[in-house]
């Protein structure tokens, strides 16, 4: 879920259809080369892991 989102925000997006419908599906906020937006998502993610760690051991 975390890839597809991830996508989408990507100037690349999704094709959720396909191949039923052409349908493509972006948001475009940043390009997938981006380093700020890679820390960003890398950060975001281990935080959610963390948490998840934190909330299952208790």
């Amino acid at each position: 879920m975390g890839h597809l989102l991830g996508d989408l925000v990507t100037p690349m997006g999704l094709w959720p259809f396909r191949p039923v419908s052409n349908r493509h599906v972006t948001v475009d906020l940043t390009p997938s080369k981006s380093p700020r937006a890679n820390r960003l998502c890398f950060g975001a993610g281990s935080l959610a892991l963390l948490t998840a760690v934190v909330v299952v051991s208790l």
